[in-house]
């Protein structure tokens, strides 16, 4: 990290890094914590702020909606950059002593696979994600059991998509 001024100062990650020096570390809520850009539902891209509170607002929300615990395990298959995989999944899990594996992009069968090794019992994607995974679970990748929670972001998972029966997991989300 390279330094600044005023609300985007920033510090030497090096520093850090050193024993005790971020635990003496405070945010003000309405300081901005991350910059991610979207769409959103009106299509035309643009940079949103998240502030320091909106993220533990929203890591609050996401460990007390799911039930959240620290035996959960997730895999991510989305890249970082994605608020899903950012604020939905790496903070949270972070926040309760939870496992998160990232895996270095989505192919089907190599996340089939890495369920099976690693159980997760949450998965985030959309409805692209689900579907060549259980289009590749019926081609003959396998069962993947554990999951009690599956999220769907960017639109309505149409119900023949729906993981739970073209998984073979039970899957409340």
């Amino acid at each position: 990290l390279v330094g600044g001024s005023g609300d985007f100062a920033a510090e030497d990650f090096g520093d850090l890094l050193q024993a005790g020096a971020a635990a003496d570390r405070r945010s003000d809520a309405g300081q901005p914590a991350a910059l991610f850009y979207t769409s959103g539902t009106t299509g035309t891209p643009k940079g949103v702020i998240h502030t320091h509170g909106s993220l533990t607002g929203a890591i609050a929300n996401q460990i007390a909606g799911i039930g959240l615990g620290e035996r959960d395990r997730t895999l991510i298959v989305l890249p970082v950059c994605y608020l899903i995989a950012f604020g939905s999944q790496i903070l949270p899990f972070h926040a309760v002593g939870a496992t998160s594996v990232v895996l270095p992009g989505f192919e089907p069968q190599q996340t089939l696979a890495a369920m099976r090794t690693h159980q997760p019992t949450k998965l985030y994607g959309f409805p692209k994600v689900y579907h060549e995974l259980a289009d590749a679970a019926q081609a003959g990748g396998g069962e993947a059991g554990g999951l009690d929670f599956c999220f769907s972001g960017g639109e309505a998972i149409a119900v023949a998509l729906q993981p739970g029966d073209r998984l073979n997991v039970s899957c409340a989300g």
